[in-house]
């Protein structure tokens, strides 16, 4: 009976409407959210950028209708195009620019300010600049909407390739936006975070404007978003592994800023290696899922590829690590051995950061050589010949090998020659041993005065340019042998090391715990 009251009394929907009216009282906007609006709205800047928004779209607008054949029965699409890209030009310049003033402005080289004078988290610090980002690219989309609509009376372009071609301008605003965040995160000086950004947005802008030439000269208009907005498209699944690869830029950019901003002691590895590993196994179950039902393993291949050149940034950045967790990291360190070895690839550490690399990508190499076998039929390394996807498989594990064996030698030089270097020293090392394989056959090339296009594009032990730009089934063998054994030899140089790595990954003990962190004194008021 007490059982039966008690659900009856968990279902009333009084209560249900008292708890939701509970939560709605506590809840308010987030402070950073609000602090970006409120600075954003009272600049005179964004009233001079919309001005220059509403003339740059009557301008070019006009332009692309003057630059169309009068013969023709519809300008909407050309006047369209122009006006779109102009209204997306100018509220990514605006709205980034805005987004990395402000972050530069509020975080140093030496430290994140952004923490020292708040309270809230660094997920509540980074949701609240997303939510600013989305908030002003929306207020530009929706300046410029009315002037993007009246391209409907010219024809050729309806009310939803209207609407297809604002929402693309907000979300690129947004996607961009996520980028900009991170690199106002990083610990860089202000003028090479400045010169980061102009040369990202010169090359969209200079991108967009060539499409839009292009477009505009042949009485085109923009093709794909029309075909959107038209409805003619189908919802396929090849659409909604487009969705998802947007979706984990914005994702993992979000999961970066939150790590820049956390403090050194902080588990920063964790949440990034938590969604970097769950939008990994998205992406490759929508891309074999799209393999499954075309027969094709193009996207299984891009998604590897994409999971093999994030490895490069991913293990200067590994690599960078110091080898000791903090006292905050090793008082979270669980103390049974199934929990100990996870929490060893995720937490904070170089050896665990490493080895969690080194599984996702066998893992990805592993399913791609699956896909195409299955797909494409067997293959043997001892053949002359192969397919392109075989080709493709085997070109991507020879890269994998490449950079890891580059990487194990950069380290135990380091260990070898400088054991008490730091982060940066391990990020110097790796990054010369890199270049000086892949450039050495090169340069004894140029030496010895044999260099030759045909030379070149030939076999190159050791450098993985080389392993890319070689074409034949044998050569691309061959570079799998040197690489498979300088990746086992630099495994084998590291494998002490690793193993202490392992040992010494262990929560402190109950006396290193009792001692509390030392606080600063407290100045009574009489001093």
């Amino acid at each position: 009976m007490n059982a039966e009251a008690g659900a009856l009394a968990w279902m009333n929907p009084v209560r249900w409407w008292q708890a939701c009216r509970e939560k709605g009282r506590r809840w308010d906007w987030n402070p950073v959210f609000v602090k970006e609006m409120r600075q954003a709205l009272r600049s005179r800047s964004l009233t001079v950028i919309l001005l220059l928004l509403w003339l740059g779209m009557v301008g070019f607008g006009g332009a692309a209708l003057g630059m169309s054949s009068i013969g023709e029965e519809a300008h909407g699409g050309a006047v369209a195009t122009s006006m779109f890209v102009w209204m997306a030009c100018v509220t990514l310049s605006a709205v980034l620019m805005h987004l990395l003033t402000r972050t530069s402005q509020e975080s140093d080289e030496s430290g994140n300010e952004l923490l020292f004078a708040t309270r809230l988290t660094p997920g509540q610090i980074v949701r609240g600049k997303l939510y600013a980002v989305a908030y002003l690219a929306f207020l530009f989309v929706c300046a410029a909407l009315p002037l993007l609509a009246l391209t409907t009376l010219l024809g050729g372009v309806d009310l939803r390739t209207v609407l297809g071609m604002a929402g693309a301008a907000w979300w690129s605003a947004t996607w961009f936006g996520c980028l900009a965040l991170v690199v106002g995160c990083t610990p860089l000086p202000r003028f090479a975070k400045y010169t980061l950004f102009m040369a990202g947005m010169f090359l969209v802008q200079a991108g967009m404007g060539i499409a839009t030439v292009a477009s505009v000269l042949s009485g085109g208009g923009m093709a794909v978003i029309a075909l959107a907005g038209s409805g003619t498209m189908p919802f396929t699944l090849e659409q909604v592994l487009g969705l998802a690869w947007s979706l984990t830029w914005c994702v993992l950019a979000y999961a970066a800023s939150v790590a820049l901003l956390s403090p050194t002691s902080a588990n920063r590895a964790l949440p990034l290696r938590l969604w970097t590993t769950g939008c990994w196994v998205v992406l490759g179950g929508l891309s074999v899922a799209c393999a499954w039902t075309t027969g094709d393993v193009a996207q299984v291949l891009k998604w590897a590829f994409v999971s093999c050149g994030l490895m490069l940034p991913g293990s200067l950045i590994l690599v960078a690590q110091r080898a000791p967790p903090s006292r905050r990291v090793c008082r979270a360190i669980p103390r049974r051995w199934p929990a100990r070895a996870l929490a060893f690839l995720l937490y904070n550490g170089r050896a665990g950061g490493l080895t969690w690399a080194t599984l996702l990508l066998a893992v990805t190499l592993a399913t791609t050589w699956w896909a195409v076998w299955k797909w494409e039929g067997p293959v043997s390394l001892g053949s002359d010949t192969a397919g392109d996807g075989a080709t493709s498989a085997l070109r991507l594990t020879v890269v994998a090998l490449y950079l890891s064996a580059y990487t194990g030698t950069g380290l135990a030089l380091r260990r070898r020659f400088a054991p008490l270097g730091s982060g940066r020293l391990n990020v110097l090392t790796v990054t010369l041993v890199a270049g000086l394989a892949s450039a050495a056959p090169y340069i004894w090339l140029t030496l010895t005065g044999e260099l030759k296009l045909e030379r070149a594009m030939s076999f190159q032990a050791g450098s993985v340019f080389n392993a890319l730009v070689v074409s034949k089934w044998q050569e691309v063998r061959a570079h799998l042998w040197v690489a498979g054994a300088w990746w086992a030899v630099s495994m084998l140089l590291n494998l002490g090391c690793w193993i202490r790595q392992i040992r010494s990954f262990r929560p402190d003990g109950p006396e290193e715990s009792a001692h509390p962190e030392a606080v600063p004194p407290v100045l009574s008021p009489a001093t």
